[in-house]
């Protein structure tokens, strides 16, 4: 990874990042075929589960090699940035596909959502407008929500 120009910190914590996520990811899955054991649950159901939760996991590795302002290289105002946009997209995208946020969510909502948290997490070296389209497009969606909307969105959806 270092060889084809990656940061030798970003390429060195992909590597580590990934070979822990073995502990989620079925069929290996250590920690989620223990947790399946103490809750009397479905060991396969059980990982499949985990892996829904624990998506950010999967994500960061991309993100240090994409975003390496998150290795805290950089000027303090780029880290910053950075480390918001991450947190706000990784939010955006879990409430999309929890789908809920203080109610349950339509599914034309949680499309935009997941549409507006992956252009949050768009790295900034191909364009800063499609990170602010997707905190605009996030932002917008769930205050609409909060303030009424949810009643007519359910009403969409339902007629949809």
């Amino acid at each position: 990874l270092i060889q084809l120009g990656l940061e030798p910190t970003s390429a060195h914590l992909f590597v580590l990042y990934f070979g822990m996520l073995s502990m989620l990811t079925p069929p290996v899955a250590i920690a989620a075929f223990v947790a399946a054991n103490m809750a009397k649950a479905p060991p396969m159901a059980t990982g499949i589960e985990a892996v829904r939760i624990a998506w950010p996991a999967f994500v960061v590795p991309f993100l240090f090699v994409a975003s390496p302002e998150l290795l805290m290289v950089g000027s303090t105002s780029e880290v910053a940035l950075a480390v918001i946009k991450s947190a706000l997209g990784v939010f955006v995208i879990t409430t999309a596909l929890t789908g809920f946020f203080a109610a349950p969510l339509p599914v034309t909502l949680r499309l935009v959502l997941g549409a507006g948290g992956i252009a949050l997490l768009w790295p900034d070296a191909v364009s800063f407008v499609i990170p602010a389209a997707g905190c605009m497009i996030s932002l917008v969606t769930l205050f609409w929500w909060r303030r009424g909307g949810a009643r007519a969105g359910a009403a969409i959806d339902d007629a949809g």
